[in-house]
């Protein structure tokens, strides 16, 4: 099974079609660090240390921390609360644009991209796949061998970069 190194990311839940907001919530953000390796299906697996943004429907930003704190070795997660910690109720866009200032990558649209992937699959089994063009079979296919974890979601983008109208296609007949 391949697997892609360790990588620092944030989901906004909001946007997300995997999460969804618990009441009373505007906004959260999910901060931390993932790898794609044993991830489930429609969701990067959590790795090492994270941590939750939450905005309140009044306004209010409220922060939780792992409960031994973030350690020493975080450096850019301490970078980040250090200047979360300047600010009274940062907005949600000045959040994301810090995290993105700290390296942190937007993972919301990918985990909504393995969402589609596993709905594909779950729809284009064998016998539906007989109606399918060459090259909508050959795209089923390269997804079957991410599923399988024989391709990393990076080499699966990378083949879907001149292939977005057949994916598009794909997902509209389901």
């Amino acid at each position: 099974m391949m697997f892609d190194k360790i990588f620092r990311g944030y989901r906004v839940v909001s946007r997300s079609s995997v999460l969804s907001l618990k009441s009373g919530l505007a906004e959260e953000i999910n901060v931390g660090f993932y790898t794609d390796y044993m991830s489930t299906k429609t969701q990067f697996r959590n790795v090492g240390e994270s941590i939750t943004l939450q905005w309140t429907q009044d306004g209010v930003s409220k922060i939780i921390l792992p409960d031994a704190g973030v350690s020493e070795n975080s450096m850019q997660l301490k970078g980040f609360l250090d200047w979360y910690g300047r600010f009274e109720n940062p907005t949600v866009d000045k959040a994301i644009e810090r995290l993105a200032g700290y390296g942190f990558i937007d993972i919301t649209e990918d985990e909504a991209l393995k969402s589609d992937l596993q709905n594909l699959l779950a729809y284009y089994t064998e016998d539906k796949t007989e109606n399918l063009s060459a090259s909508e079979k050959e795209m089923i296919e390269e997804i079957a061998k991410y599923n399988a974890g024989n391709l990393k979601l990076s080499q699966l983008k990378h083949y879907f970069s001149d292939k977005t109208t057949i994916f598009s296609d794909l997902k509209n007949r389901i």
